[in-house]
């Protein structure tokens, strides 16, 4: 039974929508009995909704706990809208448990197509495969193991992809497509919003129309459609985005960071401009002509001395001075050894003089001249203080000269002239250089000293032998000696030169009590030993300061040689270099601590190639703006080269080809020796050695593969494939769609597709199996051997396909014969049919010449047979019926003739009885006469009614008993006497046993009437179905079809499926059945070629 529960009368789709008892609880399909509510609903739902239309109530809504099991209904019309959830006052229902029917809507239906385990799919044409998948809404796709697609066109087509939302697409293992029309076409991609596109594996792209194309990115928009993320929070790890807050502490940051950085860089500016403010003033003063010329110091100062003292006041030493010119205009500096020399012949002036003092001694006439001699010498020695001093801490040389150019050894350590040497302070605090002016006074001085002190020895002498002349001769003496005023004169008469004080032992004498004398260049006066031991002090003075002189003008010459080597200045308004003679490759600019120094004032160098030239931070902060950026360009770069390098790594091109360069047209891609992608339109792919993509949107994979100009779309992979049509594709080594195959596919090595529309997998001289095809389920799927065999199966008869994939004949035996084939065999069932039909119409030939007309019939059968003929009918070889109580049996003439025997003679012996006369007596003689023996008659013994079980037949005279009894002999004569209430009863149990046989065999004959009516019925219905399938041109064909006769009515249903595209084989089921319970089923196949 299929009890209806609700039935609820849509106006908007005029039709009944119904829940009944063939669905499963909660709304999970009765699978097993789908088919048979489809049937019933396509074939009464007209009649329901014109019946029922009366019995429409308000729609109510059935609480869970009252609420019978549900489940979806399978219409084949267009589906309803679901009842609102409303009472009859139009009140809302307080919110609830409900159970629902699923409803789906779809003007084209179609079963969904499943397979896999566990999976779930609910909507018009949608198709799941694989483990675990769900399809939720008409035309959803899910293919893939665990892939999930919910709305109308939803498609998610990778393992684990899940597409949410009419139009989602989700392609890729792990792709997430949420929103209408989202897409994610790549691995583990996420597209969340309507429209939202995440095209590389690994992004993420959220909102609207947002377009994410970089792997391990997340786009919320796309280009000119940006969008603002709010809301986030401060980040905290090193991969934690950042938010404003965040950006601006950073940007403060860095503003504080370059307001350092400018404050450092104005000081390292200040430090580097007062840096080269010292350069140039050094530059002033050092510089140097050539390498091989003249280093000048002080060359821009007008200042008088050159300090050459450290910086802790420690006086230096001036070395590798070379000899400096000894004249009167000479300014060049003397080394050591011109002031050894020069003391040297200081010494030997004061030994001279030393001499001369002693002489002196002994005349004051040759003291006088010693004297005088001495203060030329003092004077010299002043001269030479002049040009030698030494004041405080200062040695200043040539103090007094304006010289201005100091000559130092050179890199090669040879000696050099110090030139422009000012004249030293001459002073026991001096450290000034003399020069060469200074020195040659020295020299001249000492010269004049020991020239004057070798005078004075030679006029000591003469002094000596004059003074001993003097005491010898006293006249001489008083002339020679003599006092005016205050002044006392010696050889005041005497004309020589020179004034002996000798004695006359000739030894020398002492001059004392001489006063000083005068110091002077026109003094004549004799000098005091300690006038002289004060030139002697000053010379010995003089000689330890031009020894330290010496020592320290050499000092500083090795330094100022260094300094040359490594400062110079080509001008006053030229350039400084530094280390200009130095082989080193190491400028150290750090002071004595080693600490580190900045140089400022450094001015743009130039930035080229062959450029030496130092740069300045603003360079290098521009220079490090443009490295920063091309740091990340390069970052980003190598990033795209490392993911090229690793991608690159499994790409190679061999050579040995011809060596010509692939050509690509626009938007084309062509990789290979002698490759062309569209050079005449656009979009193609060539990969492979003389591949040729040359239609448009093309693709040719493969060497010498080869798609035509006008073979737009189409697609060949494999060595020598070729595509000459439209939409064609061919896979496998020389393979090939030719001309006027359009969107035709040739799969396999060596396959040629000639037709449009149509796959080969082989050629004329190669064909192939078609191997692990599923069972198709629809329409346009292909048929399985499997499939085919269960369809011959259904023939019977042992029909199959064999190994070799011919089809093996049935077997039938019908009517005694083995038929092969279903036409055979209903041939041999029609024959036979129609044989059937004849003998019964025969039969009812003959039934219609026994009777006159067709009886009539009651509720308990037939009441009445007449028999046909003008004077009636003569029922012969009628057996002997039971003559009982209650026998329904016909009996013959032969029982009658014995009842009528027993009644004659019943009747014969009543009359006797009755008149008494002597015609009974004749009789009784004329029996006698007759040899009918005279019997006493007696009494019949009563007979029991007949039970169900017991067969009694009628007897010629005997009572019926309950068993059978042995025939009594039969009487010469009849019997006198007849029991007519026995009689009376047995012609009536022969009159009801007549009926009776009349009744049934009407019944009979009606019953068959009948069933001819109803097979007349059915043959009608399986003809009317027929006849409405046999001009359908489509590959399945659903026939239904009525027939009446004679009141019967019967009803067939059919249905034909073509097996192949060219109609060859055809395999058809029909059924029929009548309302009386008549069924036929009839199972065909046809073959053609």
């Amino acid at each position: 039974m299929n009890r209806i529960y609700r039935r609820i009368w849509n106006a908007t789709r005029q039709c009944w929508v119904v829940a009944s008892e063939l669905s499963s609880p909660r709304g999970k399909p009765a699978q097993t009995r789908l088919l048979a509510s489809a049937l019933l609903l396509a074939a009464a739902g007209a009649a329901w909704a014109e019946d029922e239309r009366e019995d429409l109530a308000a729609p109510s809504i059935i609480p869970a706990e009252e609420a019978p099991a549900q489940a979806p209904v399978f219409l084949l019309s267009a589906p309803v809208m679901n009842v609102m959830g409303v009472n009859t006052s139009g009140l809302n229902i307080p919110r609830g448990m409900w159970y629902q029917t699923p409803i789906v809507m779809s003007g084209n239906y179609r079963d969904p197509e499943v397979s896999g385990q566990d999976v779930v799919a609910l909507g018009s044409q949608s198709v799941v495969s694989g483990t675990e998948s769900t399809v939720l809404g008409n035309y959803g796709i899910a293919r893939g193991g665990y892939a999930t697609a919910v709305g109308h066109n939803a498609r998610a087509l990778g393992g684990h992809s899940t597409a949410l939302g009419t139009s989602a697409f989700a392609n890729g293992k792990g792709a997430t497509a949420l929103g209408h029309k989202a897409d994610a076409p790549s691995p583990n991609a996420v597209a969340i919003g309507s429209g939202a596109k995440a095209y590389s594996s690994e992004s993420v792209a959220i909102g609207a129309n947002s377009v994410a194309s970089g792997t391990y990115t997340v786009s919320v928009g796309k280009s000119g459609w940006e969008r603002r993320i709010t809301n986030v929070k401060s980040g905290e790890d090193g991969t934690d985005a950042v938010n404003l807050d965040q950006l601006n502490a950073v940007e403060r940051s860095a503003r504080s960071a370059a307001s350092t950085a400018q404050t450092t860089a104005n000081t390292a500016r200040s430090t580097a401009n007062d840096a080269l403010a010292k350069a140039n003033v050094r530059e002033g003063l050092l510089y140097q002509s050539a390498s091989n010329g003249v280093v000048r110091i002080g060359g821009t100062n007008s200042g008088s001395s050159l300090n050459i003292r450290n910086s802790n006041g420690y006086l230096r030493s001036i070395t590798g001075v070379a000899d400096g010119a000894v004249g009167t205009a000479s300014t060049e500096a003397v080394n050591g050894s011109q002031l050894s020399r020069v003391q040297s012949s200081v010494a030997d002036a004061r030994t001279v003089a030393n001499s001369a003092q002693a002489s002196a001694s002994n005349a004051q006439t040759t003291a006088n001249t010693a004297k005088s001699t001495a203060d030329s010498a003092l004077g010299k020695a002043n001269t030479l203080s002049g040009l030698l001093s030494h004041t405080s801490t200062t040695v200043r040389i040539g103090n007094s000269n304006s010289g201005n150019l100091l000559d130092i050894r050179n890199s090669g350590g040879y000696a050099r002239r110090i030139s422009g040497v000012a004249a030293g302070s001459i002073g026991t605090s001096s450290t000034d250089a003399v020069n060469g002016a200074q020195l040659n006074s020295v020299n001249v001085t000492a010269t004049a000293a020991k020239t004057a002190a070798g005078n004075a020895q030679t006029t000591a002498d003469t002094a000596r032998a004059n003074a001993a002349d003097a005491l010898s001769q006293a006249g001489t003496l008083r002339g020679l000696l003599s006092e005016t005023s205050t002044s006392v004169r010696i050889g005041a008469t005497n004309s020589g030169t020179d004034l002996d004080v000798r004695n006359s032992g000739g030894a020398a004498r002492k001059i004392s009590g001489v006063a000083s004398g005068v110091l002077s260049d026109t003094s004549d006066e004799a000098v005091t030993g300690a006038q002289l031991l004060a030139t002697d002090k000053r010379a010995r003075s003089a000689d330890t300061l031009a020894n330290s002189a010496v020592t320290k003008a050499d000092s500083a010459l090795g330094k100022f040689t260094m300094l040359e080597g490594l400062v110079r200045e080509d001008a006053a308004g030229g350039n400084v270099r530094l280390g200009g003679s130095n082989t080193g490759t190491v400028l150290d600019v750090r002071n004595k601590s080693d600490g580190k120094r900045k140089i400022s004032g450094v001015a743009d160098g130039a930035v080229s190639s062959s450029s030496s030239e130092a740069i300045n931070g603003s360079q290098l902060l521009a220079t490090n703006d443009r490295v920063s950026v091309a740091q990340q360009v390069a970052s980003d770069a190598l990033q795209g080269i490392s993911e090229l390098r690793a991608q690159s790594m499994f790409v190679n091109v061999g050579d040995k080809g011809p060596g010509v360069a692939a050509q690509a047209g626009p938007v084309g891609v062509a990789l290979g020796d002698s490759a062309e992608a569209s050079l005449l339109s656009e979009g193609g792919v060539a990969l492979g050695s003389f591949a040729k993509a040359r239609g448009r949107n093309s693709v040719a994979l493969g060497r010498a593969a080869r798609v035509d100009e006008e073979a737009e779309g189409g697609f060949a992979l494999g060595v020598f494939s070729s595509v000459e049509e439209t939409g064609g594709v061919a896979l496998g080594v020389d393979s090939s769609v030719q001309k006027g195959a359009e969107n035709a596919a040739a799969l396999g090595a060596g396959s040629i597709a000639t037709e449009e529309r149509t796959v080969s997998f082989g050629n004329a001289g190669l064909k192939r199996r078609l191997t692990n095809v599923d069972r198709g389920t629809a329409d346009h799927n292909a048929t399985t051997v499997g499939q085919l065999n269960d369809s011959l199966a259904t023939l019977g008869g042992g029909a199959k396909l064999d190994a070799a994939g011919n089809v093996t004949a049935p077997t039938y035996t019908v009517q005694n014969t083995r038929q092969h084939t279903v036409g055979d065999a209903l041939t041999i069932l029609d024959g036979a049919v129609l044989r059937t039909t004849s003998r019964m119409d025969r039969v009812e030939g003959e039934l219609r010449s026994v009777f006159q007309d067709t009886p009539t019939a009651r509720a308990d059968g037939l009441n009445q047979i007449t028999l046909a003929g003008a004077n009636g009918m003569i029922l012969s070889n009628v057996g002997n019926g039971l003559i009982a109580a209650g026998s329904r049996d016909a009996v013959n003439g032969g029982q009658l003739h014995s009842m009528q025997q027993q009644l004659n003679g019943r009747m014969d012996g009543l009359e006797q009885r009755i008149d008494g006369q002597p015609q009974s007596r004749m009789m009784a003689l004329a029996s006698d006469d007759a040899g009918t023996p005279a019997t006493t008659p007696v009494a019949e013994e009563p007979s029991s009614p007949a039970s169900k079980d017991d067969k009694v037949v009628a007897s010629t005279g005997n009572a019926p008993k309950s068993s059978p009894q042995p025939k009594a002999e039969a009487p010469e004569s009849p019997k006198p006497q007849v029991d007519t209430a026995e009689l009376e009863k047995m012609l009536v149990r022969a009159n009801d046993y007549s009926d009776g046989i009349a009744r049934e065999v009407d019944a009979r004959l009606n019953k068959m009437d009948k069933r001819f009516n109803r097979m007349a019925a059915m043959s009608s219905a399986q003809t009317a179905m027929a006849m409405n399938t046999a001009g359908l041109a489509t590959y399945n064909r659903l026939g239904a079809g009525v027939g009446y006769a004679e009141g019967e009515s019967a009803m067939a249903v059919g249905y034909q499926r073509v097996l192949n595209d060219k109609g060859s084989a055809t395999f058809s089921l029909n059924g029929a059945f009548t309302n009386s319970g008549e069924r036929s089923m009839g199972v065909g196949v046809g073959i053609g070629w």
